[in-house]
């Protein structure tokens, strides 16, 4: 067999297979895919997976406080104004420059230079600089009152966090905004797990733009309280997640949260994951990370349960994916595309269910792998 070719011919693959802005149809753009494929002899799929991971998976874990709270939000609406203020000079821009037939990289850039350009720049500036210092007012209150007790979120603000970390998750965590989820296991009482644990464990993922205590709207009469009681000597856990962010992300650092549970309390003998919607991915995800890793936890799993989880992927994201395919397509709207690019990578992660990172790294933008390139993952 010949030497297997270099990994930039996978990034020459996505190079040449790019469909022009005039290409009407998605099976001339997957018969280009395959037609390059048959021209590579192997591809390295662990060197493929090893570029570009997310390594900002282990964070400590850090109670969201009121204060920051107002500060993420002060953050969120400077950023919300930058991210329209792009949108709308590309609008501008593109009805101005189109119709001349300038709509091209040497007449951007002098629209950069030019007096329009500096206009919009300004007000980008002067909203990041207002923005920039609210927040830094509020962390320096923040600072202050640390030694002291901190004033936790309610559970409906609580709940409100999680659903803004589902859509914007990724976003949260690059612009280190307070917003951000940790990764954390909670009990049954709603506290960070702390106390010893033996015999059996299960843990409940929550799905997309959920969070811990979506197991529990039910009150007493709950999913976690009905398998305490209908199992002896069981302890469920909740895990509460970052769900804006990769899939592959949050298996990867949850096999190490269950990785350093098992090490924490040697006494158990078992552990279930049951996971809704996104959460059974990240489940998945974590099994194949943890087997990988070599964590002993995995040798303990009795049960995966996924109760609505997209494994072959959800068709909602791939209609708003095509929706904003074809906007982007329209004379002077294809700015507005953009606008579908403020969802988060979890979000688009369920397009195909991709739990791992080589089902989506080394592609162009925020894309993800067309619907017959997928990679079975075995548990």
């Amino acid at each position: 067999m010949r030497s297997p070719k270099p990994l930039n011919s996978i990034h020459d693959l996505f190079a040449t297979t790019r469909r022009p802005p005039g290409a009407d149809s998605e099976s001339d753009f997957q018969g280009d895919v395959y037609e390059e494929l048959d021209k590579l002899e192997y591809i390295y799929v662990d060197e493929l997976s090893a570029e570009n991971v997310d390594n900002s998976d282990t964070q400590p874990y850090q109670p969201i406080s009121l204060v920051d709270f107002f500060e993420g939000l002060a953050q969120l609406a400077t950023m919300g104004v930058v991210e329209v203020t792009d949108i709308v000079e590309a609008v501008h821009r593109e009805i101005l420059l189109r119709p001349l037939g300038r709509f091209n990289d040497g007449n951007l850039d002098q629209w950069q230079r030019g007096i329009t350009g500096r206009i919009y720049g300004a007000v980008r500036n002067t909203m990041q600089l207002v923005g920039n210092n609210i927040a830094v007012g509020l962390r320096l209150y923040n600072n202050i009152l640390k030694p002291k007790k901190v004033q936790p979120l309610p559970k409906n603000l609580r709940r409100m966090v999680n659903i803004l970390n589902g859509v914007m998750g990724d976003h949260l965590v690059n612009h280190d905004n307070p917003l951000a989820v940790s990764m954390t296991l909670y009990d049954k009482n709603n506290y960070v797990q702390s106390g010893a644990l033996s015999g059996r464990v299960i843990v409940l993922c929550h799905g997309l733009c959920m969070s811990h205590l979506s197991w529990q709207i039910s009150g007493e009469n709950n999913l976690g309280n009905t398998l305490v009681s209908s199992l002896p000597n069981s302890t469920v856990l909740y895990l509460n997640y970052n769900t804006g962010r990769r899939i592959s992300s949050n298996g990867r650092n949850f096999a190490k949260v269950l990785q350093n549970l098992v090490e924490d309390n040697p006494d158990i003998n078992q552990i279930d994951l049951i996971g809704h919607s996104m959460g059974g991915l990240v489940s998945r995800s974590a099994l194949f990370y943890g087997k990988e890793q070599g964590f002993s936890w995995v040798k303990r799993v009795g049960n995966l349960v996924t109760l609505g989880s997209p494994h072959h992927g959800a068709s909602l994201e791939r209609i708003g994916n095509f929706v904003q395919d074809k906007i982007a397509k329209l004379p002077f709207a294809g700015s507005l595309a953009t606008l579908g690019d403020l969802r988060s990578a979890g979000i688009i992660d369920l397009r195909y269910g991709s739990i791992r990172d080589a089902d989506w790294k080394s592609l162009e933008g925020r894309s993800v792998l067309p619907a017959e390139f997928r990679h079975p993952t075995r548990l």
